[in-house]
């Protein structure tokens, strides 16, 4: 993830203005990269490399303007924000803790085999 999006999204979002950011900021912590299936499915339709960088950002924008519609109630839409932005931070928290850490890459899990010498024997 971006560093400067998730500020950007989760400002948007703990001020209460967007849903759309704050539904942004949670699926991407907890793993889906919206902008990435956005990117994903213009390039399967054949989009042009321009349409691939700005379509995702002209879909965003046309979201971010029909929230007003689509939730009438200012203090739903910063209930709903807020709900997801702090729900978003304690579930990766709590998967944090739950998921068991991956074992350090340069121990090896099992003993290493031991090879015989290669070569005759000689005592």
């Amino acid at each position: 993830m971006n560093p400067l999006s998730a500020t950007t999204w989760i400002w948007k979002a703990l001020r209460g203005r967007s849903v759309t950011f704050a539904a942004l900021f949670a699926l991407t912590l907890t793993g889906f990269s919206v902008l990435g299936w956005l990117k994903w499915l213009l390039a399967l339709a054949g989009a042009h490399w321009l349409a691939l960088l700005i379509g995702p950002t002209l879909v965003i924008g046309l979201l971010v303007r029909k929230e007003p519609e689509w939730i009438p109630d200012e203090q739903a839409r910063r209930t709903w924000a807020r709900g997801l932005v702090f729900g978003s931070l304690l579930a990766a928290m709590l998967s944090s803790l739950l998921v068991p850490a991956a074992p350090d890459p340069a121990t090896p899990h099992t003993a290493p085999a031991v090879m015989r010498p290669v070569g005759p024997r000689s005592k």
